[in-house]
């Protein structure tokens, strides 16, 4: 885990970490993967969160980095 997460929210790291777990279960960012960490209940907030701490810091965001549709669903919810 990348060190500049010492400087993010308790529950931000707390999804970060079931993020992570959730891949011992499913490799890819697959369906069955969310169900999993979607669990955590601020999973969705943590990435919102996540995106702008990264763009704050002026970090670049590559396309593999977000899901889009996911992003773009919660945007028209």
């Amino acid at each position: 885990m990348s060190n500049r997460l010492r400087q993010c929210p308790e529950w931000v790291i707390d999804a970060v970490l079931v993020h992570e777990l959730a891949h011992l279960q499913e490799v890819g960012h697959t369906p069955r993967f969310y169900e999993i960490a979607d669990r955590f209940e601020q999973q969705e907030e943590s990435a919102v969160f996540l995106e702008g701490y990264a763009l704050g810091l002026g970090l670049r965001i590559e396309r593999g980095d977000v899901d889009v549709t996911r992003l773009t669903n919660r945007v028209s919810a």
